[in-house]
């Protein structure tokens, strides 16, 4: 992902490339084969002392999220933590824990849950009229975090009659642009949600598993890449309205354009360009 003069790359360690360096190095290797990046500008979690016990390891990083009005890097982690930090000084300033965790009814699927173990944070999503940040984990659980505390004020369970105890996981999430509604991906399963009032409006159930999501408005749809090359196109009534083929066997990210196109990409060399909703305009190949 990039964030103005920055380009961010994680997996285990963060690493930050000056953008316009960057460039300039693919300027110089055109023509080549391979791309060279320039030096690291700088190497974050790795470098900060952030370690995952018991195993003293460094967490891998599956989510990055960039807040540009409070100059905030959130990095979710492997080890249940969300690292944040200034990305003027590029120092760590605060770590979201996921703990306490709500008290569950013996019902729910979740009630069996440890409250001592860490889940890993797979995605993380902002609201940019309140800084609240949204966090999907391996234990069904949805946190929403306070921008200035950096601790959990809200929880939502994705839990239901729908959805089996090993099905109750969150991979991905997004907020609308007018940050009304939430769509929450699990195994097969996707939750369409109402943030205002936290209520759970609809569950779709699909033949594969969610990976990213993205909003287009006027009218409103959700598109959902999946682990299989076809983007989903939902409405807000819960319906499919059709799918696009993409290049792509499973699709990894879908980026909306100004003009109401977006851009795939995912497990291959190719990147396919979207013009409106429906129609492809062509691929680049890598």
């Amino acid at each position: 992902m990039s964030f103005q003069q920055f380009y961010l790359l994680s997996h285990v360690n963060i690493l930050l490339w000056d953008w316009s360096k960057f460039l300039g190095s693919i300027e110089d290797d055109c023509g080549t084969s391979t791309i060279s990046p320039p030096p690291c500008l700088a190497t974050l979690i790795g470098s900060s002392g952030i370690t995952s016990s018991p195993r003293n390891l460094h967490p891998e990083v599956n989510a990055l999220a960039v807040d540009i009005n409070r100059r905030r890097l959130f990095a979710g982690c492997g080890d249940g933590r969300v690292c944040v930090f200034d990305t003027d000084t590029l120092e760590l300033i605060n770590t979201m824990n996921q703990f306490p965790l709500p008290s569950l009814d013996s019902s729910s699927p979740l009630a069996s849950t440890s409250t001592t173990s860490p889940n890993p944070v797979y995605c993380i999503c902002l609201c940019n009229s309140t800084g609240q940040i949204l966090t999907g984990s391996e234990d069904g659980l949805l946190r929403i975090y306070d921008p200035d505390s950096c601790k959990p004020i809200r929880y939502l369970s994705i839990s239901s009659s729908a959805l089996s105890p090993t099905q109750c996981w969150i991979g991905c999430i997004a907020v609308d642009p007018s940050e009304t509604w939430m769509a929450c991906g699990s195994d097969k399963t996707i939750q369409l949600w109402h943030l205002p009032s936290l209520t759970q409006v609809t569950t779709i159930r699909i033949s594969a598993t969610p990976q990213t999501f993205c909003w287009l408005k006027d009218p409103l749809l959700l598109l959902c890449g999946c682990n299989q090359s076809q983007i989903i196109h939902i409405k807000m009534n819960g319906t499919i309205s059709h799918t696009v083929v993409t290049s792509s066997p499973s699709i990894w990210s879908i980026t909306k354009h100004p003009n109401e196109g977006f851009v795939v990409t995912g497990s291959s060399s190719s990147i396919d360009i979207f013009q409106e909703r429906a129609y492809k305009l062509y691929s680049l190949n890598f």
